[in-house]
């Protein structure tokens, strides 16, 4: 059986029981005149919480930038920074404190914002505070032994086997297509290089015809030429073709060639 395990810890005595949302106005005037108000930001750079006799004091800081559109359209940016204070009765607190109590409060923002109004040369800032108060006191905090260490699921390992599992397939799925892809795309780039070449020497067949010349055959078929010629000695004469002829021909192996190379 485990010993209970003591620490030293900040505990919550008391707090407010809601939630207190102010509003603060801040005006000022600008060196021109604007046409309107382009954008407007603001933050918390500060934030503290003290005692002031009977009350808790929350003060915050802020910083503020807005973007000012002149007549002509140009912008300007500008900056400002002001301090914020507000004020709790201790008797606000729940449960009641005890006077003498040496406690440190602490303020958890919940929301802030501002908006702007422009009225002629003079900007007026609003801001809108959302916060609770909490009351904490250094004290021994004794743990039940359940509460340091709990077994970890079996279920919740499991799930995470089945996801790391079911991960990994997908990845492997993905490679794969993804080879696929790579070899048809490969495929795809030898089918457009031999289409370019049929195209080219298509093309030069087409402009050898309309020239009216003899297409030039292909080195194979012209020494077969020769060597029938040096079997026999009586075929020495070739005869000559009109030149509607030679275009038919021409025609007959422009369509062999597609063939060929479909």
């Amino acid at each position: 059986m485990q010993e209970k395990v003591s620490i030293w810890s900040s505990v919550v005595v008391a707090r407010l029981p809601e939630s207190r949302t102010c509003q603060y106005k801040r005006e000022f005037t600008t060196a021109i005149r604007y046409k309107r108000i382009s954008d407007l930001k603001t933050r918390i750079s500060f934030q503290q919480v003290k005692i002031e006799g009977r009350s808790v004091e929350l003060k915050v800081q802020t910083e503020t930038l807005f973007i000012m559109e002149d007549e002509q359209g140009n912008l300007h940016p500008l900056s400002r920074r002001d301090a914020i204070k507000e004020r709790i009765a201790l008797a606000d607190f729940l449960p009641q404190l005890d006077n003498g109590q040496e406690l440190c409060y602490v303020a958890e923002i919940i929301d802030f914002y501002g908006d702007m109004i422009m009225q002629g040369q003079n900007l007026i800032i609003i801001y809108y505070l959302t916060f609770k108060l909490l009351a904490l006191r250094e004290q021994m905090v004794t743990l039940q032994p359940e509460t340091i260490e709990e077994p970890v699921s079996v279920t919740l390992v499991q799930s995470e086997q089945v996801r790391s599992d079911s991960l990994i397939a997908e990845n492997i799925n993905l490679r794969r297509q993804l080879r696929v892809y790579e070899t048809n795309l490969l495929n795809l780039k030898k089918s457009l290089q031999k289409a370019e070449s049929i195209n080219a020497e298509l093309k030069r067949q087409i402009k050898l015809l309309q020239a009216g010349a003899t297409p030039q055959k292909p080195a194979a078929e012209i020494e077969g030429f020769k060597r029938n010629d040096q079997k026999n000695e009586t075929s020495k004469i070739i005869p000559l073709h009109s030149l509607e002829e030679r275009r038919q021909n021409m025609g007959r192996r422009i369509k062999e060639f597609f063939i060929n190379n479909a």
